[in-house]
């Protein structure tokens, strides 16, 4: 596989979300316990960032939802959404949603890092939210 082909991890029709490789796996090896069932793409590049994948997702679901351990402040998280935003606005029916992490400094404690970095139920939250 080239580093600029993505991969469709799992077909839904409730979402769309760009994913980390370790959200990844924790989301799709869990069998789905509600009636949401995300389109997931994971991107193996940032650079070249494969724009067509992302739009033919968002084509798919009206939706879109990016996750990212960046922090949501010049990340690549907003970059995906302002090009969603400037290439296929048309085909968005909810606002794009980032569950990134929050803007502070890495904590030292581990219960406090665990705050701010996203987790799974950030994810499943947000995902919820645009599908309402």
């Amino acid at each position: 596989m080239r580093a600029t082909e993505r991969v469709v991890a799992r077909e839904g029709g409730n979402g769309s979300k760009g994913l980390l490789l370790s959200f990844f796996v924790l989301m799709i090896r869990r069998p789905p316990r509600s009636t949401l069932f995300p389109y997931t793409t994971l991107f193996r590049s940032l650079k070249p960032l494969d724009l067509d994948a992302i739009l033919t997702s968002v084509k798919k679901t009206s939706k879109l939802v990016i996750v990212s351990e960046g922090y949501k402040t010049c990340n690549v998280a907003s970059e995906i959404a302002m090009l969603v935003m400037e290439h296929g606005f048309d085909l968005l029916d909810a606002p794009v949603k980032r569950v990134c992490a929050v803007d502070v400094p890495v904590p030292m404690s581990p219960v406090l890092e665990d705050a701010a970095i996203p987790n799974k139920q950030n994810v499943i939250n947000a995902v919820k939210e645009v599908c309402q």
